[in-house]
């Protein structure tokens, strides 16, 4: 009797074990709700032969086919997926035989695209709370096939947002006393054309935030956005000075800070038209300064064009200021010209998406005479705003990368890129061409 007892009590042991590990495996934040793609081919080209969901990735294939219909060399795969977070630093890691690429929220973080044995790549990024979006690509050249990706949290984060002491100014220049203080838990603006408050003018005014944050250990990037001019100081250090007149431009500086409390300020001014101050860092990825990746090719047949013919472009504004011209990729292009602070026209790009994920965004740029050289180019992407600044002039007769973005297909008719004519130079001393917007999966 006391040996089956003995025995009853380590199986029960044994299933406990057994389920708490199934619990850990279930919490694992590796286990994201993936879409996938399956192609016969290695560059991710053309129509996917197969796709489906999976929990977690990790396969190792061996000399065998993923799937029936699927080759057993010379395909590959792409995996898209998002879920919540909770802050902190995390650990990447991919193995793979062959070719492997990991972005983040539309960040490159593991870029090892080549043929290889399989092999283990790591990296570190920071997550802050909430939910991230993920997209895996691989292809098998010959040989073995082997794809496993796993995300593990290094070092929660425990330190607690800013609250930042904000003066206003009625003047650019930061002098006198401030006409009005205020307590902020964020430097998140985007005024345009407006003012901030009801007492402060919406041009020819300044702003000096300060707080003293918490932060931890390690290097950190910061990134100041803003139209006009900004100055960032970390511990009484002036780390960004960019103080004069400009469109939205951010500026990224990264800095090593001990754990604990930091002194951060940020000043700003306006002097007309939009008005833009923002702010936020985050630690930055492991492995030194991050190195730019080139633009690659729009690759034929994968992409979602939207051109200024079809229907999914709107020209909004005043008629008496639209043109038609021949060329671009339908041989027809719209224009008009600039205006200077406030705007008249505006076209306006809504794709068509398959599905959620990741999408490049490339603008078709007519060559005009006379183009003007500071055009907004505005994303709207799953509740998120990017804008990005183009010289029309000297990028003619060419596709533009404006970034790669995630998209949410079920916000129907909520994402888009936007144009207006508004470009801060002498009125209707330029010209501006709508043509054809596409959006590539990747």
């Amino acid at each position: 009797m006391k040996s089956a007892k003995s025995f009853f009590i380590l199986l029960i042991g044994a299933l406990l074990l057994v389920l708490s590990a199934g619990i850990a495996t279930a919490d694992s934040p590796a286990n994201i709700n993936w879409y996938v793609q399956y192609y016969n081919n290695p560059h991710l080209e053309g129509v996917p032969a197969a796709t489906g969901n999976e929990i977690g990735i990790n396969h190792t294939w061996g000399a065998g086919a993923p799937a029936t219909g699927i080759n057993a060399d010379n395909f590959s795969a792409r995996w898209t997926g998002s879920r919540s977070f909770d802050a902190g630093v995390y650990e990447v890691s991919a193995t793979t035989d062959d070719g492997v690429r990991v972005w983040v929220d539309g960040t490159l973080v593991i870029d090892q695209w080549r043929e290889q044995s399989a092999t283990t790549f790591k990296k570190q990024v920071y997550l802050s709370a909430g939910v991230h979006h993920w997209q895996v690509a691989y292809f098998e050249a010959q040989g073995d096939a082997v794809i496993r990706f796993d995300l593990q949290l290094i070092t929660p984060d425990t330190t607690t947002g800013a609250a930042w002491t904000a003066e206003y100014f009625t003047n650019p220049d930061l002098s006198g006393s401030p006409a009005k203080i205020l307590t902020e838990t964020a430097i998140n603006y985007d005024w345009g054309t407006g003012a901030p408050t009801t007492d402060i003018p919406a041009d020819n005014f300044s702003v000096r935030w300060t707080t003293n944050a918490q932060f931890l250990g390690g290097t950190y990037d910061f990134s100041a956005t803003a139209d006009d001019g900004v100055r960032l100081w970390i511990d009484g250090v002036l780390v960004i000075d960019q103080w004069r007149e400009q469109a939205a431009t951010t500026f990224t500086v990264r800095r090593t800070l001990s754990a604990g409390s930091h002194r951060v300020q940020m000043a700003y001014f306006e002097a007309g038209g939009v008005a833009v101050a923002k702010l936020q860092w985050q630690l930055a990825p492991s492995g030194g300064s991050p190195t730019p990746t080139p633009a690659p090719t729009p690759v034929p047949g994968s992409e979602i064009m939207v051109d200024n013919l079809d229907s999914g472009f709107l020209w909004g504004g005043l008629w008496r200021n639209r043109h038609t011209a021949a060329g671009g990729q339908k041989f027809s292009y719209f224009w008009t010209y600039n205006t200077t602070f406030y705007p008249e026209n505006y076209g306006k790009w809504t794709p068509t998406l398959p599905h959620s994920g990741n999408y490049e965004v490339w603008a078709y740029i007519p060559a005009m005479p006379g183009a003007s050289r500071n055009v907004r180019y505005r994303v709207l992407h799953n509740g998120t705003r990017s804008d990005m600044i183009v010289n029309q002039l000297t990028r003619g007769n060419n596709w533009i990368n404006l970034g790669t973005y995630y998209f949410n297909a079920g916000n129907t008719g909520k994402e888009f890129v936007l144009v207006y004519d508004n470009t801060r130079e002498t009125y209707i001393s330029r010209t501006i061409a709508f043509d054809a917007v596409k959006f590539i999966p990747r």
